[in-house]
């Protein structure tokens, strides 16, 4: 039976005041209106399911949106996103339990980070806290039960298939470390090469990708969107060809208008490495060949998109993950200044500020216009 203790209350009381105040921070204007969701593009998501649209990539949480609810509305819209910023802040303590560490130091950092609570709520509508919470669980049963952290790493593919760079290559690495076969790059290779589960999730990934298309066409999705209220059916980006391109088109796609090679994108790709140099300056022994794996994953990510800030929440994340799983007891005993000022100030987010000074000088700008 889950035994919860002063302070593990403490720190759930201070995620939640984080939250709440992250959202009404982040998405409520000055004259008291929440943002509007139902015409926001990342909120499209909710109307694609695979009840409607058949078998679908990123068509999971509609599906389950869709049973639940129903019809796309903002009320509706507001609930799930903040259900599944209560359920991060569960999986958080499930996973920091799993490790003996719920009422350390390092769980109240990881919780009240930029990258984590403050980034999913001022990028309101996204599955990436989903995404996250299959993460935290993955790891939390990795040791346990392979099967059940292989299952929630299933679910955040269908999820989104992001996964697939961000947190799956993390978990793979992290079971070869901790079954005392990832020491070196070789033994880790030699390792992975051996286990059915990698060939298992290959095979699932390739089934996504493939068949994971709407069939009905663009214009078919368009005259769905329509249907269910939702106002965005003019798409200049052509974002919303996402679920009926094939593969091939959506390479093309993106290099032809999602490639940006850039300052902006270079500082995110930075800001990334310097995280490494980061845990590194923590004075432990730490295995670096395995972060250096898990930042040249993200690469892709930095040039096939333009969502920088959230590259650089979830590279944190599961930078900071692997690196309390991998450095355990060093870890629990860290008390250094550092590891206090990076967990409170980075990442960085865009323009070399975290994301509530962002929203500050923008609170600023418009109090100085009005």
């Amino acid at each position: 039976m889950m035994t919860v203790t002063h302070t593990s209350r403490n720190l759930t009381t201070i995620a939640l005041l984080v939250s709440i105040v992250s959202c009404f921070l982040f998405n409520v204007t000055l004259d008291g209106q929440f943002k509007d969701l139902v015409g926001a593009w990342n909120n499209t998501h909710y109307a694609i399911n695979y009840i409607e649209f058949g078998f679908v990539k990123r068509g999971l949480v509609g599906s389950i949106y869709y049973l639940t609810f129903g019809e796309i509305k903002q009320s509706y819209l507001v609930l799930t996103q903040i259900s599944f910023i209560a359920l991060f802040i569960w999986a958080t303590f499930i996973f920091f339990r799993s490790l003996g560490m719920q009422n350390s130091r390092v769980h109240l950092l990881f919780l009240i980070a930029p990258a984590t609570l403050m980034q999913f709520a001022s990028d309101f509508g996204r599955f990436d806290v989903l995404l996250t919470c299959c993460f935290l669980l993955s790891l939390s049963f990795l040791q346990k039960n392979l099967m059940i952290a292989l299952g929630f790493a299933i679910v955040g593919i269908l999820i989104h298939e992001i996964y697939v760079f961000t947190f799956l290559p993390a978990t793979f690495l992290i079971l070869a470390v901790t079954k005392n076969k990832g020491n070196t790059f070789l033994a880790t290779t030699q390792y992975l090469i051996k286990q059915p589960s990698v060939y298992f999730t290959l095979v699932f990934i390739v089934t996504v990708l493939i068949f994971g298309k709407f069939e009905g066409g663009y214009l078919n999705l368009l005259t769905a969107f329509e249907k269910k209220g939702i106002p965005l059916i003019t798409d200049p980006s052509g974002s919303i060809h996402v679920w009926s391109r094939s593969i091939s088109d959506n390479i093309g796609f993106t290099i032809e208008h999602k490639l940006r090679l850039n300052l902006a994108m270079a500082g995110s790709v930075f800001t990334v490495i310097i995280t490494i140099i980061y845990f590194k300056l923590l004075g432990t022994q730490l295995r670096k060949f395995q972060y250096l794996l898990i930042v040249a994953c993200y690469l892709p990510l930095f040039l096939l998109g333009t969502d920088y800030a959230r590259w650089i929440s979830l590279a944190f994340i599961t930078l900071f993950c692997t690196f309390v799983m991998i450095e355990k007891e060093p870890v629990s005993e860290v008390v250094d200044w550092r590891l206090k000022y990076f967990s409170l100030y980075g990442p960085f987010g865009y323009s070399g500020f975290p994301p509530i000074l962002i929203k500050i000088k923008d609170l600023a700008k418009q109090l100085l216009v009005g």
